[in-house]
């Protein structure tokens, strides 16, 4: 699984063994070499196709993410949350999408639990800190 940075400099052949990537909208639209996508079903797909990896999540942020997910189409939609901050929420959602497909649940399910998990991350206002 990778979350590719924007300062990521990805060759092809880094991912054709790859089984998951999670790109963000802006890290997806890099992906492709495109200027913004206007179909995230498309371009979860595309990414795929083009860079050779077996299972792609574009998540979008308040939209939820969308997946091409052992050749089938996925979507996810956002909870409906007061988002206090944003930061870290794509972190969340794959930690958590990674752990609930370790420990076996279905993608469906592991998706909406990694959602879940994004959703609360976004619910205060900073991280919590431990003394």
């Amino acid at each position: 699984m990778l979350t590719p940075g924007p300062m990521v400099d990805l060759k092809k052949n880094d991912l054709e063994a790859l089984d998951i990537i999670i790109p963000n909208e802006t890290e997806a639209a890099e992906l492709l070499e495109v200027g913004e996508i206007s179909d995230y079903r498309a371009a979860a797909r595309e990414v795929c196709s083009r860079w050779g990896v077996s299972n792609t999540i574009v998540t979008c942020g308040s939209r939820g993410a969308v997946a091409w997910w052992e050749n089938a189409l996925i979507e996810v939609p956002a909870f409906n949350v007061d988002a206090k901050n944003t930061i870290g929420a794509g972190d969340a959602f794959a930690a958590s999408c990674a752990l609930a497909l370790c420990r076996g649940l279905y993608i469906s399910r592991a998706f909406r639990f990694a959602a879940a998990v994004a959703a609360i991350s976004v619910s205060t206002a900073a991280a919590p800190w431990t003394s």
